[in-house]
């Protein structure tokens, strides 16, 4: 993490899992960075980048079952 006086920034790993209305589990692992501002001196969101690696074989296809 990143901070100043009225900017800040974070990156990381996000591990989500849960079921989906399907009924099939997810178990995901993906890349998250987000931007901050202190306005009024409340820190907000003012940024959101998420994803996940990507096959280097050309596919391009995400790759969904990689762990930290």
């Amino acid at each position: 993490m990143t901070v100043g006086e009225d900017v800040a920034f974070w990156t990381g790993l996000v591990h989500m899992t849960g079921r989906k209305t399907d009924g099939i589990d997810v178990d995901l692992w993906f890349r998250q960075t987000l931007g901050l501002r202190k306005e009024a001196g409340i820190w907000k969101i003012v940024h959101e980048h998420t994803s996940v690696p990507f096959a280097m074989d050309g596919s391009g296809l995400a790759e969904l079952g990689l762990k930290p």
